[in-house]
């Protein structure tokens, strides 16, 4: 849900708008994941500035279930045009596997609040400066000739506070 009428400065008065418009909100746990990331990628302008969404929640998706060739769709859009996820993973129940796989793929990162022992505005910033780091978008990577096959298939983008990890399988 649009609270905000698009990208506002934190700054402005759309802000303290849409985030009173957020705090009259119920938070129900209904998901709709690929719609939410749509839209957000819908949103961003063709500017050259980093682009990055965060997400704050349990990522179960329960309003749309995204199959396989959705998500890869979704991956590959947020891919082509240079968006970052980022998420901090909370909640009683949550998808880690689907918000890892997006924060993998598109050079973002994932905090699980479970797994953290520091305070959530200690996340929240770690989160915040995370959504500042230079992101490395591969265009042509030539891996040894000695793999035979590799995962992930297209080489994920690089980031300077994470590591990134290619798996290969030798040829004989």
């Amino acid at each position: 849900v649009d609270l905000s009428g698009g990208l506002v400065a934190a700054t402005s008065n759309q802000w303290e708008t849409a985030v009173a418009r957020l705090e009259q909100r119920i938070p129900l746990g209904t998901t709709d994941l690929n719609l939410a990331l749509t839209t957000a990628a819908d949103t961003f302008s063709g500017k050259a500035a980093q682009r990055t969404v965060i997400y704050l929640g349990d990522g179960v998706n329960r309003a749309h279930l995204i199959d396989t060739a959705e998500h890869r769709e979704l991956v590959d859009r947020l891919v082509a045009e240079h968006i970052t996820f980022s998420s901090l993973a909370i909640g009683p129940i949550v998808d880690v596997a689907t918000l890892a796989s997006f924060s993998n793929h598109t050079g973002g990162v994932l905090y699980s609040r479970n797994e953290i022992q520091e305070s959530t505005q200690v996340i929240g910033r770690s989160l915040a400066m995370s959504s500042l780091m230079p992101v490395v978008w591969i265009v042509d990577a030539q891996l040894p000739r000695a793999l035979s096959s590799h995962f992930p298939q297209t080489f994920p983008p690089l980031r300077i506070d994470r590591d990134t990890i290619v798996v290969g399988e030798a040829t004989d």
